[in-house]
């Protein structure tokens, strides 16, 4: 079942000989509670919220970290999960150095973005820096309503403008994205999306959880 994360790509970026950009120590994913509409995740449940829990046991397993590490960053998500046979138009750049942070990023996974695309650096360097990963994983029932993700598995990172939390703060996309309302996320993609704003960013949206 596919799930995006969101923040903003961190203001320490620096320039390679080559012209691509390197944004350092982006938080892409955190542990903690998320809220979801229960058919985002595959789950029938009456109730319009259900609770997710992303544990530091499943973030912080080797397993998920490697696999956050090389994956393609893309300008904006693209329409299919990528694997080897359709990345090429929508690779822009690239994931690296996936790690733990520290102090206040205690919760999170960071990493540096390497941007190859002349095209996106400039949009970058122009302002659109928010980062959502794309991964896929497993929804576990706890027993008690709520749920717990598992296995987590990186696909991409997309930088996009759809994501309202800001560093340190850090959250999930809104439900369908900015503006659609049709079930489905950027571009017709058919991924479950949930969105867990800082209390200070909370505002009325259209099938976002308040």
């Amino acid at each position: 079942m596919k799930a995006f994360y969101g923040s903003r790509i961190s203001p320490h970026m620096t320039k390679t000989p080559e012209g691509f950009l390197v944004c350092h120590s982006v938080p892409i994913c955190r542990t903690g509670e998320q809220e979801y509409l229960p058919r985002k995740i595959g789950v029938e449940d009456k109730r319009p919220i259900i609770t997710v829990l992303r544990t530091p046991e499943e973030v912080f397993k080797p397993a998920a970290i490697a696999s956050f590490e090389g994956k393609p960053v893309t300008d904006d998500h693209p329409p299919v999960p990528l694997d080897s046979s359709n990345y090429s138009p929508y690779t822009k750049g690239a994931v690296q150095n996936v790690h733990r942070g520290t102090g206040e990023d205690d919760d999170k996974l960071v990493c540096d973005i390497v941007l190859y695309d002349s095209v996106l650096i400039s949009k970058v360097e122009a302002g659109k820096r928010e980062i959502s990963c794309g991964y896929d994983c497993k929804y576990i029932p706890n027993g008690d309503g709520t749920y717990h993700q598992a296995d987590i598995i990186g696909n991409h990172a997309a930088v996009g403008k759809a994501v309202r939390c800001r560093l340190p703060r850090c959250g999930e996309l809104p439900e369908h994205g900015p503006s659609a309302d049709d079930g489905t996320g950027p571009a017709g993609a058919e991924f479950p999306y949930a969105y867990t704003p800082d209390p200070a960013e909370r505002g009325p949206g259209p099938d976002v959880p308040q």
